[in-house]
């Protein structure tokens, strides 16, 4: 009998040690992912503030540089501001006495590659407008020195704007010699 007793307190006694080995594997298990919890939280905290951190540092760049941006913006062709652009070549024209035709504006597109991500992780590369140019086919007429005077003070604009072809001729008239210029402008716009 005290065998018999023996060996139910060991049976009772392993029972209970494998209970308390489950019990405590269980009880490491959450307080595991109870930590893994708590570490990505934080750690998408830190990616948060680390963000909000970039954010704040390149305006303050910006801030700090505004005048900087602001020149290298004036020398961009805004797309809205294609028309104003057009004017100002005709301002200029007219304030040097020279006879200005526009004879054709495009408006082609840059395109540069971006990569995007969607919302469930996948990633491809994107055509994305980037810069643009501005074309614009031109036509002047005057003296020698009114076509002259116009090709110089758009060569002085304060946009980055290139001269690209430029065929000049002559034509004698009951006037005199009238000088007609062709031109062929360009502007990088945003």
């Amino acid at each position: 009998m005290v065998k018999k007793t023996k060996t139910k307190y060991w049976a009772i006694i392993s029972v209970v040690c494998l209970i308390l080995c489950i019990a405590g594997v269980q009880f490491i298990k959450v307080k595991i992912n109870s930590k893994k919890e708590s570490v990505i939280k934080k750690y998408e905290v830190v990616n948060i503030l680390r963000n909000e951190s970039d954010i704040f540092s390149l305006q303050q760049t910006l801030q700090t540089n505004k005048k900087e941006v602001d020149a290298l913006l004036s020398y961009i062709v805004k797309e809205d501001g294609v028309v104003s652009y057009v004017e100002t070549l005709e301002k200029a024209a007219a304030l040097n006495g020279a006879e200005l035709t526009v004879e054709k504006i495009d408006l082609e597109d840059g395109l540069g590659k971006k990569r995007v991500v969607d919302s469930s992780g996948n990633s491809k590369i994107d055509d994305v407008r980037t810069y643009g140019r501005l074309i614009i086919k031109l036509k002047a007429g005057g003296s020698w020195s009114e076509v002259m005077s116009f090709v110089s003070t758009i060569e002085k604009l304060p946009k980055n704007t290139v001269i690209n072809d430029m065929r000049i001729s002559s034509a004698f008239g009951e006037g005199g010699v009238s000088w007609v210029v062709n031109l062929v402008v360009e502007a990088i716009t945003i």
